[in-house]
């Protein structure tokens, strides 16, 4: 069953804007410094981009006694059998969180977090919204944003 990832507004702007501030500041060094600086950094933003496009969360599927977080690359897949528990949360929940290695709004809020109340966390999040905390035998703890988290917890709990 495939839950479907929506992007907010933010995670929108923040991939616009990122891509017109990097793409203004390779023109105005191309204008200033020359084509060898310009192509370094040209290829740098490339990489850049390309990375964070192919990491980000794409959807959400649950099948074969597995959850998937489905991403252009390297899919997370999580047995169904090591989840310990799969919850709602709030943004107060959630409390103030920092990037450890992470993307914070382009193309998505993923990677390693840590929530100064919940501690450790890898988020899978396409929106500021509609959280599933996913905790496993292991204690560690995924972070999702399906567009229909009732129905999310709900495919979870039937295996």
């Amino acid at each position: 069953m495939i839950f479907q990832a929506s992007k907010d507004t933010l995670v929108r702007i923040i991939t616009i804007g990122t891509s017109i501030l990097l793409l203004s500041a390779i023109v105005i060094l191309y204008a200033s410094a020359g084509f060898d600086l310009w192509y370094a950094l040209l290829l740098l933003l490339c990489a850049i981009f390309f990375v964070a496009y192919l990491y980000r969360p794409l959807y959400y599927n649950v099948e074969q006694a597995t959850l998937s977080i489905k991403r252009p690359i390297n899919s997370v897949n999580i047995a169904l059998y090591d989840i310990k528990k799969a919850s709602l949360i709030t943004q107060d929940d959630l409390g103030m969180a920092i990037r450890l290695f992470a993307s914070g709004g382009m193309w998505g809020y993923y990677g390693f977090f840590y929530s100064f109340k919940m501690g450790k966390m890898w988020w899978y999040v396409t929106q500021r919204k509609n959280y599933v905390l996913i905790q496993t035998t292991d204690d560690t703890q995924y972070l999702l944003s399906p567009d229909q988290p009732e129905q999310l917890i709900n495919a979870l709990n039937k295996f």
